[in-house]
């Protein structure tokens, strides 16, 4: 363990749309594209999908929203398994779900069910996770929904925090130079603490 375990970030590296996938692999430069190196891969597609029917507004707390209910539409075909209170508690389902622009809130679904092609409904979220309750607000259609048991996780350190690096996605057997540049700056989120909750004092038997 180097400690550096908190900088590395999340890709989703997967086909968008029908027909198999052989999996691809993750390249990252920091002078501009002149040396790449691989920092991950994947053998199968992440899921990935787009936002049909947003989730409302929640204030509810670390509390099921059995309210809320999430259509998306996704990039392949797979199936997206149900899970029981037990399961949400041990970490069953996490997914992200917002915008590079607007950001992510993280949370996790109890139910999923498919009510048309590659088109599922997941209800019973556990909203807000690991910070994120400053997104449980605002959605809209046209979102990205991301499982993140499906992506890879990207090493990174504390000394890349702030620094645009270039990303290619390759699918195995392409040209390195033939896949698309993308820029992403490592904001370091994940090492912030998280806000406290549920705070009280009090004093001790000898009025400390």
């Amino acid at each position: 363990d180097t400690g550096d375990s908190a900088y590395a970030i999340r890709a989703a590296l997967y086909k968008d749309g029908a027909g198999a996938w052989p999996g691809g692999g993750l390249y990252r430069s920091a002078d501009g594209g002149v040396t790449q190196t691989l920092v991950a891969s994947a053998s199968s597609s992440a899921v990935v999908g787009t936002v049909a029917t947003p989730l409302a507004d929640f204030a509810g707390g670390n509390v099921l929203d059995e309210a809320a209910v999430l259509t998306v539409v996704l990039n392949s075909t797979v199936t997206l398994d149900s899970t029981t209170l037990e399961g949400l508690t041990n970490g069953a389902n996490l997914y992200a779900y917002g915008s590079p622009a607007t950001g992510w809130e993280f949370g996790q679904f109890r139910t999923a069910t498919l009510v048309a092609t590659n088109t599922w409904t997941l209800t019973g979220h556990l909203r807000g996770r690991f910070g994120t309750e400053w997104r449980q607000g605002t959605h809209a259609a046209g979102e990205v929904f991301v499982l993140l048991s499906s992506t890879v996780a990207v090493p990174g350190t504390f000394a890349e925090v702030g620094s645009p690096r270039q990303y290619k996605p390759v699918t195995f057997g392409t040209a390195l130079a033939d896949a698309p540049a993308q820029t992403f700056p490592n904001t370091g989120v994940a090492a912030k603490p998280l806000a406290p909750v549920l705070c009280g004092g009090g004093r001790n038997a000898s009025g400390d």
